[in-house]
């Protein structure tokens, strides 16, 4: 299965865009109930942020709450997608807890997706982290996508730090993907975060075997603006299209840019760009969202 490169590590699997029918009826009576839908969804992350605003701030606010809203452009015939997302994080002793929540048009087809993460410190620079997700609407969204990740920190400065995880994705068909993921991060100096990983997949029915590997840089200090860019190529496994796949053992590749500006010691938003290429489509999108501490 194709997946979203823009959350390619530990990503759910995506794709079964099926060719949508682009009679002006049907087109319109699509757009007017994912717009009504839009509306609805977008009152409750404005309401959802406002609550958050009005909780008082900690003396060293951690937890996070995040809403935005993404648009992006498809060439090869395929209607352009738009959706919205929130996702917060709630910082504990042992741990972190994360949730994220969104709803996307894409290929026509509207879906909302969810899940829930949580990682944790197991003693000595180790930790371990789960996630848990599924989607409803969209045939293009996994219905399952899970995965278990453990990692440590290495050095007396804990620098350098790894991962190493396991993921399955189920979609709403008979595909499936497993894969195997790695990464490593430095951190050579302060404000300064260089990463490099990558995953190998195999996919069903085939089997499909498929590798993808990514690099990214981050240069900014917490509480302070950072930018960071990220690039990525490698092969997928089925980039579906009802009621065969369009293309099957395929390369692709994706750039980002992301700026992250904190306004003030609770608040601040986030502006994010990406290309993305396979045979059969390129995607260009754009990101905003606004984030708030508690």
């Amino acid at each position: 299965m194709t997946r979203d490169p823009r959350q390619d590590h530990g990503s759910p699997a995506k794709g079964t865009p099926d060719h949508p029918d682009t009679t002006p009826s049907a087109v319109g009576g699509r757009r007017s109930a994912v717009g009504r839908r839009a509306t609805r969804h977008l009152a409750l992350l404005v309401a959802l942020l406002l609550t958050v605003a009005a909780i008082p701030a900690a003396a060293q606010a951690q937890n996070l709450v995040e809403v935005g809203a993404s648009a992006d452009a498809f060439t090869g015939g395929f209607a352009d997608g738009r959706g919205l997302y929130a996702r917060t994080e709630i910082v504990r002793p042992v741990g972190v807890w994360r949730a994220e929540w969104g709803v996307r048009e894409r290929f026509g087809e509207a879906g909302t997706v969810f899940g829930v993460g949580h990682q944790r410190e197991l003693g000595h620079g180790a930790f371990a982290s789960v996630s848990v997700g599924s989607s409803a609407g969209s045939r293009f969204e996994s219905r399952v996508r899970a995965g278990a990740e453990v990692g440590a920190r290495w050095g007396p400065s804990r620098r350098l730090v790894t991962t190493a995880g396991v993921w399955y994705y189920a979609a709403a068909d008979e595909h499936r993907d497993v894969a195997v993921t790695a990464e490593a991060a430095l951190y050579p100096a302060p404000g300064v975060v260089l990463q490099a990983g990558g995953r190998f997949t195999r996919s069903a029915p085939g089997p499909v075997w498929t590798p993808y590997g990514y690099a990214a840089v981050t240069l900014g200090r917490p509480g302070r603006a950072s930018f960071a860019l990220r690039a990525a190529t490698g092969r997928e496994g089925y980039l579906l299209a009802a009621p065969t796949p369009l293309e099957v053992d395929f390369s692709s590749y994706e750039v980002s840019a992301t700026w992250r500006q904190p306004i003030g010691p609770r608040y601040g938003v986030q502006v994010r760009a990406s290309h993305y290429g396979n045979p059969a489509y390129q995607r260009t999108g754009a990101e905003l969202g606004v984030f708030a501490r508690f």
